[in-house]
């Protein structure tokens, strides 16, 4: 506030003392013209009364100086004029206000001299005989051959000069006060409109742009309107750039990958969520640098190659190697700054490995029944005419063998097509006393060849809403499976109820059991607790992924609890 007050004092003061300027300026050419006016009126008259003066005197009849001198003092009487006639010699011939016969001769007085040459002449000096300063007119009078001067002193005019001035300063301070007050009334009001605009200005920086200024009708009004237009231009573009920012923030925010801006001196500007929870920062970041927040080497590197190249960077980096955790990094430069996004990978490389390590078991699981298949085979075809008896062992080896691959092909095929993100899952509201039913029935002559004895525990009215053909493989799955390592005269229990929204089908045998360390890769495809006596069974390694994706493409999940040397029991959950 007190600023604009001293811009008021300031300009007020300004225009106070220019105002003050003009008038003593004024005033001062006002009484130098006066000056000069009563100057030349002065002479006028003085030169005036020298033509009355010569006038006056008769062209005969002076024939003495007393009679000269008797006429000049007439002339003159009861007036400040001092009358001199002078000869053409410069001798004195009479004088009003002085003894003639005392003076020297007058020729060299600059008046005597401009009136000897020029009839006419003027001065102001000092006067020889009086002492004073005095104003002189001459004119020259030819027919007398003589000069007739007058003169008056200077301080006659002086008093003329006083009287002027007296009378012109009142003027001119009355016409400086009216001219100060007009002053301060108009840059009152040029205050008063800048107090306005000060404080529209002052609501649109704290982003209150609905203010707006009076109009106005003078020069002032053009101002006004362009700030109130300005007001109205910048709270549309406010808000637009509000509404922008408001848009990116909340897309970078939703944003799963981390986003990271630094800028050019390798500070942290921002950081998303998903940034924040990666580098474990709660707050305080913007500012810091980089290398103080992130650790990884890789990330700053990224970084600071594309400041120095100013051109996109990208790089797949590994942030943490026991975890295998990966991320790719796209590193924008903009205008001095470097966007980063960072896109986990980490699936993607799990599943590039997990990709690879099925292949290779693929591999594997399909050479060996091949292998098998073509040795027999090449060793029927060299056996045929010298051992016949042996035809039949080696063709069933090459009927097992196909059958098994035969299996492989037919649940990878149902694999594939239960991980497949476009399969349509038609539910039907089915019994889960016929589902197990059929199960049961299916496998019914493989236990009966192990005298395995099947167990239902549930009760009757239980439904499942699953796909059938999917649920019964997955279920089928589980009961071969326990039956297989069940061993000879076991007994598999299917337990079925609901609960927590599920209907959770149990399958439990009393076999061998599987130790700890397995458990959590039994559902991997390929994966065998005991290769030998897996195959040696007839199994294909994917019995269990099948059941574990047919649970998940339900919406369901599968589980196991196993006891080594007591059993194991498999635990398939579909949604009610």
């Amino acid at each position: 506030m007190k600023k604009y007050k001293s811009f008021f004092v300031k300009i007020f003061s300004i225009q106070m003392i220019a105002l003050f300027l003009v008038i003593l300026l004024s005033v001062l050419l006002s009484l130098n013209a006066i000056s000069e006016i009563i100057y030349d009126k002065t002479e006028k008259e003085l030169e005036d009364m020298c033509r009355i003066v010569n006038n006056l005197l008769p062209d005969t009849g002076i024939v003495t100086l007393n009679d000269i001198e008797a006429m000049s003092l007439y002339a003159t009487a009861g007036t400040s004029v001092r009358l001199t006639i002078i000869q053409y010699s410069g001798s004195v011939l009479a004088d009003s206000q002085s003894n003639y016969r005392n003076m020297k001769n007058h020729f060299d007085r600059p008046e005597i001299i401009d009136a000897f040459l020029k009839d006419v002449g003027h001065s102001v000096r000092l006067s020889e005989t009086l002492g004073i300063e005095m104003v002189y007119a001459a004119i020259a009078v030819p027919s007398k051959s003589f000069i007739v001067r007058t003169s008056m002193p200077v301080t006659d005019v002086y008093r003329f000069f006083s009287i002027m001035r007296k009378r012109l300063f009142p003027y001119s301070i009355l016409i400086f006060c009216v001219s100060l007050l007009f002053t301060f009334l108009f840059t009152s009001s040029i205050n008063s409109t800048l107090k306005l605009i000060r404080g529209v200005t002052k609501k649109y920086a704290s982003g209150d742009f609905s203010a707006k200024l009076p109009p106005r009708s003078d020069d002032l009004g053009e101002l006004t309107d362009a700030i109130n237009s300005m007001g109205s231009q910048l709270g549309k573009r406010i808000e637009t750039i509000t509404a922008q920012r408001d848009e990116i923030q909340a897309i970078v925010s939703g944003m799963i990958n981390p986003v990271i801006l630094i800028d050019d001196k390798m500070t942290v500007l921002e950081m998303n969520p998903a940034a924040l929870h990666l580098t474990g920062i709660s707050e305080g970041f913007k500012g810091k640098p980089m290398e103080s927040l992130i650790k990884n080497q890789d990330v700053i590197n990224i970084a600071r190659t594309c400041l120095s190249k100013q051109d996109t960077q990208e790089a797949a980096i590994c942030l943490d190697t026991d975890k295998g955790i990966y991320y790719f990094i796209y590193a924008s430069y903009i205008n001095g700054t470097v966007l980063m996004v960072m896109n986990d990978i980490s699936g993607m490389k799990q599943m590039d490995e997990m990709r690879k390590e099925f292949s290779m078991n693929v591999s594997h699981e399909l050479k060996t029944p091949v292998t098998s298949i073509m040795g027999y085979v090449d060793t029927l075809i060299g056996i045929y005419h010298e051992h016949p008896e042996n035809i039949g062992k080696f063709l069933e080896i090459i009927k097992k063998q196909s059958e098994r691959l035969a299996g492989i092909i037919e649940d990878l095929l149902t694999l594939s097509r239960t991980e497949s993100a476009y399969i349509r899952l038609e539910k039907e509201r089915i019994p889960a006393r016929s589902l197990i039913d059929l199960c049961i029935a299916e496998h019914g002559e493989q236990a009966a060849q192990k005298h395995t004895q099947i167990n239902v525990d549930m009760p009757e009215d239980i439904m499942i809403l699953a796909h059938p053909v999917l649920a019964q493989q997955a279920i089928g799955n589980l009961l071969d499976n326990a039956i297989k390592y069940s061993g000879d005269n076991a007994a598999v229990t299917i337990h079925v109820k609901q609960a927590d929204g599920f209907t959770q089908i149990a399958v439990e045998d009393t076999g061998p059991g599987i130790e700890e360390k397995d458990l959590s890769h039994i559902f991997e495809k390929f994966y065998r607790v005991n290769k030998e006596v897996s195959r040696s069974l007839g199994g294909t390694g994917l019995g269990l992924s099948i059941v574990k994706q047919v649970a998940i493409t339900h919406g369901g999940k599968v589980s196991v609890e196993s006891t080594v040397g007591k059993g194991t029991a498999f635990t398939i959950y579909f949604p009610v």
